[in-house]
């Protein structure tokens, strides 16, 4: 008998079962895939960008058909695997990770480079939501536009970034934040938006609690600019 059989010795079930290991019902290269992806830093989102659309993404599914078992791998590898509160992508965390360190560092990144592209899109009165369409996205003018912008130094300065703002959106592409619609245009993917409208949220949050009053989009984004 295998270590991947018990039997069931009550009255009613004289017989012998066989206990089905989860790795049975997965694709070794979709699994490999989901493996090398998330240890690489990047990101698994709902829906990925193909032929200039965005369409689901199949190995976002194998996970969310088989959390359980993805859960148990990446912890035996010493990760934990997390589903944003938005439901629309996967993450892994290392909880040996201290505030110094480059995961913590990294997404401060993300979240600097967010910022100067929502304070943009709010400036030019269009709805952020259209920074997740591939229709639409952050063109290649948008993005030398706030290369030229007196604010975009200082920020990234401030983030350590060694490039300029257009070379950094390689940054967000590399960790699917974003992905590439050719010519220099990006598109946020589902992570992006998240992470954007989280930024927006927070910061709504903490100005009507120091002020008192509602704040709108536009004047989160667009203040001190």
């Amino acid at each position: 008998m295998t270590d991947n059989e018990y039997v069931n010795d009550t009255p009613e079930h004289e017989s012998i079962v066989r206990v089905v290991s989860t790795f049975d019902r997965i694709n070794v290269r979709e699994s490999t895939a989901i493996y090398a992806q998330l240890t690489e830093g990047k990101l698994l989102v709902k829906h990925v960008l193909v032929n200039g659309g965005m369409q689901d993404n199949p190995l976002f599914n194998v996970v969310f058909d088989n959390q359980a078992h993805f859960r148990d791998f990446f912890a035996h590898m010493g990760y934990e695997l997390i589903l944003a509160e938005c439901g629309d992508f996967y993450h892994l965390r290392d909880p040996n990770d201290d505030e110094s360190s480059e995961t913590n560092a990294n997404e401060t990144k993300v979240q600097i480079l967010l910022l100067m592209i929502g304070r943009y899109y709010a400036a030019s009165a269009r709805s952020l939501a259209d920074l997740g369409n591939p229709v639409i996205g952050l063109g290649r003018d948008d993005i030398e536009a706030i290369d030229a912008q007196p604010l975009t130094a200082d920020l990234l300065l401030a983030g350590r970034f060694q490039r300029r703002f257009s070379e950094e959106m390689e940054f967000l592409t590399r960790r699917h934040v974003a992905f590439d619609l050719g010519g220099g245009a990006i598109v946020l993917s589902d992570a992006g938006m998240a992470f954007l409208n989280n930024l927006v949220d927070a910061y709504a949050a903490r100005q009507e609690s120091e002020s008192g009053h509602s704040v709108d989009i536009p004047e989160v984004l667009t203040e001190g600019a």
